[in-house]
């Protein structure tokens, strides 16, 4: 398996693209989350706005398995998690080293 294919694997969700507006409607979904959620969904934006792209993909991961997220909030996990999946595929395919490092460890965690 390809590393592109392997994070498109480790990303897939089942959101649609709307870009920018997507990305808003997404952080409104948290506004009213509980603490501890909404720190987690700040840091994972965090990551995500600073490249760190494994972690990155831990936290929404770790968001993904919150119990009682709304489905407006799991709409925007879902969605944030293909289309950061799309980017780093797209930089992996560029051979951006960092991508690629990051591709290599997540593909790693998605065999545990």
């Amino acid at each position: 398996m390809t590393l592109a294919a392997a994070v498109a694997l480790l990303g897939s969700g089942c959101g649609d693209k709307e870009g920018k507006n997507s990305a808003a409607k997404s952080n409104q979904a948290f506004q009213g989350a509980p603490p501890a959620v909404k720190q987690l969904w700040d840091n994972a934006n965090n990551a995500m706005n600073s490249n760190d792209y494994s972690a990155a993909f831990v936290m929404l991961r770790s968001l993904r398995t919150v119990p009682n997220l709304s489905g407006e909030q799991s709409k925007a996990v879902d969605q944030t998690m293909e289309n950061w999946s799309e980017k780093l595929v797209s930089l992996v395919e560029k051979g951006d080293p960092k991508a690629i490092q990051a591709a290599e460890s997540l593909k790693t965690m998605g065999r545990r």
